[in-house]
């Protein structure tokens, strides 16, 4: 009877251990973020992420629209079976009390299934003539 008792206690301990083992992981996001002070000291960035199939890449850039200079909102992705962009949005700068104040760009990627690619976006004057690719970004990205 004490052998039964202890088989039951173990199944009870140890069954929703597994089954927890078993449980899909929740989503996550791998943020990538680059500030202006980082961009004065080096225009060409270069980062490397890994992730897993499912996971979103958030990344943030520094950016400055009132000088004319703007990153573009779709960005260069090297292989599109395993990265796909689903947002972009600029965050304007709040309580700076600073007219011209730098925001940020955040772009939203999302890892479709394994394998390497790159994502590539630059700082411009989007018009004709204009600077392009003053400062440029590339994440490396590598999803498993």
């Amino acid at each position: 009877m004490a052998k039964f008792r202890i088989c039951v206690l173990c199944a009870v301990l140890v069954v929703p251990v597994l089954l927890l083992a078993c449980a899909p992981a929740a989503k996550a996001e791998a943020p990538v973020t680059v500030n202006c002070e980082q961009f004065s000291k080096q225009a060409n960035i270069v980062r490397d992420v890994n992730t897993v199939t499912g996971n979103k890449i958030v990344v943030t850039l520094c950016s400055n629209p009132t000088t004319g200079f703007q990153w573009a909102e779709k960005a260069q992705i090297g292989n599109p079976q395993v990265l796909e962009q689903k947002s972009y949005n600029f965050i304007a700068p709040t309580n700076t009390g600073m007219v011209g104040a730098p925001g940020n760009c955040v772009w939203t990627f999302e890892a479709m299934q394994p394998g390497i690619s790159v994502i590539n976006l630059e700082y411009s004057r989007p018009w004709e003539g204009g600077e392009k690719a003053v400062q440029t970004f590339k994440l490396n990205v590598t999803v498993k």
